[in-house]
């Protein structure tokens, strides 16, 4: 009768201690006795839930490392994608500033030239009132040579 009775109670009280230590999150524990029948059951199926359980875990844990890897990666790229659209905006300022100063420099040249143009306007009249005035004289010189032959 104490055999029989020792052989129920010990399967029971090491399933027992290995629940309790899962409890506690101890994975590491496993039911470690040889057992018969139903009672290697009771063994059989804790120490698979726990290996199920640390699997799974560990699974969850490289997953969570694979999502981090990954944002870090997304943060690097993010990061790399600021600076260069920084330096974008920083050369199409200079851009905007170079064009503004180019707009300025056309609009003096196009004064300068339309300065230009009314001073050759006023030469050339100018330059026709002389030519006038030299061909009136030249009509006088012809006139006074005639009249004194």
């Amino acid at each position: 009768m104490n055999g029989l009775l020792d052989a129920i109670d010990k399967p029971l009280l090491e399933a027992s201690k290995v629940l309790y230590e899962l409890a506690n999150r101890n994975l590491t524990v496993r039911m470690t006795g040889n057992y018969q029948g139903d009672f290697n059951r009771i063994k059989t199926s804790p120490n698979q839930a726990v290996t199920n359980l640390d699997t799974a875990l560990l699974q969850v844990t490289e997953a969570g490392e694979q999502v981090e890897s990954a944002s870090q990666q997304i943060s690097n790229g993010s990061q790399s994608l600021a600076e260069r659209a920084s330096s974008q905006a920083s050369s199409l300022d200079t851009i905007t500033q170079r064009l503004k100063e180019m707009s300025i420099m056309t609009k003096n040249n196009s004064q300068s030239a339309e300065s230009a143009q009314r001073l050759a306007r006023s030469e050339n009249e100018e330059a026709k009132t002389g030519q006038a005035a030299m061909a009136r004289m030249s009509e006088a010189i012809q006139r006074i040579k005639t009249s004194s032959e």
